[in-house]
C-alpha cells in the first residue's frame, strides 16, 4: 500500500476513534466508545502495515506484537457497538467476554510463549494446493462473520421500529447498515490476498 496513503488512513482512523470516543452530545455513549475501540484498532493494522512497509518489525517486536493480538478485537468490538446502538439501555453481559476469547488465546501465545520468536501470525495453518493458509488469516473470516451477523442484527432493528412506528427515516440505523457494506469490500479484498483466489487483485495491493 502506498506509504502516503497509509499514513493519511491511521490519521483517519485515529481521529475517528478521539471524536467517537469523546462526542460532544454524549448520545448512546456506549455504542460510540465501542465504534472508536473499532476505529482504534483498525488505525494500529494500518501503524502495523507501515512499520513492516520500513522493514521496521524487527526493531520494534512488542509494538508488532500487541498490535498483532489487537486485531482480534476488532470483530467483537464492531458487533458489540452494534448491539448498543439497537439497544442502548442494554448491559455488557459475560457472554460478551467469549467474542474476546480468540483475542486472549493469541495475546497470551504470541506475548509469552512465542515473546522473543517469529510472531505465530506467520505459521502455517494448513496448505491448499501451492496456497498456504496463515494463522493471520483467520483474521478477515472472524471479521467476515461478525459483520454478516452484526448486519442481520439492524436489519432486525429496522423490522421491529416498522411494527412501532411508520417514521423509521431518524432511527433505523441505516447508516451503520451502509458502514458494514462498506466494511465488506476491503475484508473481500483481504480474503482474496490471503488465498490468492485472484491474483490481478493480489498485484494491485
Amino acid at each position: 500500500m502506498n506509504n502516503f496513503l497509509t499514513a493519511f488512513l491511521v490519521g483517519e482512523c485515529f481521529l475517528l476513534c478521539f471524536l467517537l470516543y469523546f462526542h460532544p452530545l454524549k448520545q448512546n455513549s456506549k455504542a460510540n466508545r465501542w465504534l472508536s475501540l473499532f476505529a482504534f484498532v483498525l488505525g494500529t493494522i494500518f501503524v502495523g502495515n507501515y512499520i513492516d512497509d520500513f522493514g521496521l518489525s524487527e526493531s520494534y517486536p512488542f509494538i508488532v506484537k500487541c498490535f498483532n493480538s489487537l486485531q482480534f478485537i476488532l470483530a467483537p468490538s464492531i458487533y458489540i457497538s452494534i448491539l448498543y446502538f439497537v439497544n442502548p439501555t442494554s448491559k455488557f453481559r459475560i457472554r460478551f467476554w467469549l467474542h474476546f476469547l480468540p483475542f486472549f488465546s493469541f495475546a497470551i501465545i504470541e506475548n509469552f510463549a512465542f515473546w522473543g520468536k517469529e510472531s505465530i501470525s506467520t505459521k502455517t495453518l494448513f496448505e491448499i494446493g501451492q496456497t498456504a493458509f496463515y494463522v493471520r488469516d483467520l483474521l478477515p473470516f472472524q471479521l467476515l462473520v461478525y459483520l454478516f451477523v452484526s448486519y442481520l442484527t439492524l436489519e432486525k432493528h429496522n423490522k421491529n421500529l416498522q411494527l412501532i412506528t411508520a417514521a423509521t427515516q431518524k432511527i433505523n440505523l441505516n447508516w451503520l447498515k451502509l458502514l458494514l457494506l462498506i466494511s465488506v469490500f476491503p475484508v473481500l479484498f483481504w480474503i482474496n490476498d490471503a488465498l490468492g483466489i485472484f491474483p490481478l487483485l493480489v498485484n494491485l495491493n
